[in-house]
């Protein structure tokens, strides 16, 4: 995929996240609240990808002050951008700021029946290490995945 380039959000971006948020996901969908407090307050990194200046897909990653690993809370892409590799782009940033910040590894939730999704974060190294019964606010299950990306201690799951 040609010219994406991958921008830290700012709250000029809030009103098109929002709406990135509601066209992804039908159930467990950031409000404009938490999305203005994940780019202002909150220990997190929000990007943005882009192609010739049209924003296509964010991802949201968290980092808790005493922890080793990153947490890739959301990957949204546009429906009109699936398949041409923006998430795969997206996702390799969140590992390179994991790495900057010297955490050894990230770990996600991802809906049991995400298959694309679960194929995405499989090709890209990470494990399922849990099942997660009815993790989901609509009772969905879900998955656990973690991905090392330096040697280090032997984590919990």
């Amino acid at each position: 995929m040609g010219n994406i380039r991958i921008r830290l959000a700012s709250k000029s971006d809030i009103a098109w996240l929002l709406h990135l948020e509601l066209s992804t996901f039908t159930a467990d969908s950031f409000s404009k609240r938490q999305i203005k407090y994940l780019i202002t307050r909150a220990k997190s990194t929000v990007l943005i990808a882009r192609q010739s200046g049209t924003p296509l897909a964010a991802a949201y990653m968290l980092w808790r002050k005493n922890s080793r690993l990153g947490r890739l809370y959301s990957i949204a892409v546009a429906p009109t951008a699936r398949g041409l590799g923006i998430g795969a782009s997206l996702l390799n940033e969140c590992e390179r700021q994991a790495a900057a910040r010297e955490r050894v590894g990230i770990y996600l939730e991802v809906r049991a029946d995400n298959l694309s999704a679960i194929s995405l974060y499989r090709k890209h190294g990470y494990d399922i290490v849990r099942e997660l019964p009815e993790y989901y606010g609509d009772g969905t299950d879900g998955l656990k995945m973690l991905k090392m990306l330096a040697p280090g201690p032997e984590l919990p799951a």
